[in-house]
Formats: C-alpha cells, sequence, structure tokens
C-alpha cells in the first residue's frame, strides 16, 4: 500500500482510515488494484493518491509527475460516467506522447476501468480499478454488476475524507485559539 501526497491531503492517521475503508469495500472474490485520486484541476502537481498498485510503480508515476500525461487521468477530466481503459486510450485522445503504458505493463496495469468525481473544490477524484490478465472476466463482470456501488463508494469515500479533514482542520484550529 502507498499513500502518496503532494497536497493538503498530508494526514497519515486520516489516510489510513480512508485506506482501510476503500479496502474493506472493495471486491473480496478477485484481487483488484486500485488507485483512489485526488488531484486539482487547477494545479495538477497538487495530487493525492492511496493505492495498492505496486509500490515501485507508484514512485515512478509521482516523481515524474505523469498525472499531467496519464491518458486516464486526461480522460477523467473530460468524462462524469465511469470509462473502461487499456492501452488503446492514448489512441482516442490522439496524444503522440510517452505511451504510459509501455511502462505500467511491467506492473500488470494494462486495462481497468475509472470512475470520476469532479467536486465543488474544482478537484478530479477517481477511482481506479484493474486486476491481472487472467482475470479480465471475473473483473468484467464485477463492474457489470456493481457499476453503481462502486459509483457510489467513491462518492461516500471522497465525503468521507472531506469531512475528516475538515474536522481536523476545524480541531486544530480550536488548539490554536486555546493556546
Amino acid at each position: 500500500m502507498s499513500i502518496l501526497s503532494n497536497s493538503v491531503y498530508n494526514n497519515m492517521a486520516i489516510n489510513e482510515i480512508i485506506e482501510r475503508f476503500l479496502q474493506r469495500r472493495l471486491s473480496r472474490t478477485i484481487y483488484i488494484k486500485y488507485n483512489y485520486v485526488i488531484m486539482s484541476k487547477n494545479n495538477p502537481s497538487e495530487y493525492f493518491s492511496i493505492t495498492n498498485y505496486p509500490e515501485e510503480w507508484a514512485k515512478i508515476y509521482t516523481s515524474n509527475d505523469y498525472q499531467y500525461i496519464d491518458p486516464v487521468i486526461i480522460t477523467a477530466l473530460k468524462e462524469i460516467l465511469p470509462f473502461s481503459w487499456d492501452h488503446n486510450i492514448k489512441d482516442n485522445l490522439n496524444l503522440n506522447s510517452f505511451n504510459i503504458f509501455s511502462l505500467s505493463k511491467n506492473y500488470e496495469i494494462e486495462h481497468g476501468y475509472t470512475f470520476v468525481i469532479h467536486d465543488h473544490k474544482n478537484n478530479l477524484v477517481s477511482l481506479s480499478m484493474s486486476v491481472n490478465k487472467n482475470n479480465v472476466g471475473i473483473f468484467e463482470d464485477y463492474i457489470k454488476t456493481n457499476k453503481e456501488k462502486i459509483q457510489m463508494l467513491l462518492t461516500t469515500l471522497h465525503h468521507k475524507i472531506t469531512c475528516l479533514y475538515i474536522e481536523n482542520n476545524n480541531n486544530q484550529t480550536i488548539k490554536h485559539r486555546l493556546i
């Protein structure tokens, strides 16, 4: 598990609560790799992620600021509905730049499904999920059966993290006023 933050979402205790919440609610029938992201649309360098993608991939992704060129993120910025993706998504966007999938396939991240929210603070919020190629059929059935539930999970998850950070900030403000 990796929690990566270059944003205001930097309280590890809160982030671990969110991580456990997410883990408890995803499929128990197949191993799903996921990446929960909050990214400022005004400043994409403000990027927050809770992921169980391989740690090496998560570090490569964030240290190279791949959120600027990731076709999944670029698509999510334009969508309000969940969407499936694979290496062909780059072609659909007419991107001639670096092919991120040539690297991500080394970590068995080649196809998946992304759920999207555009929140009131102008953030892109997404939950991307993928499985290894041996479980694609089961995964597609899981998505088809649970699409609405997963979208609601993302909405609930984002509400939960937002409330926890507001509560934490209010408590910090109150503590500072008492000093």
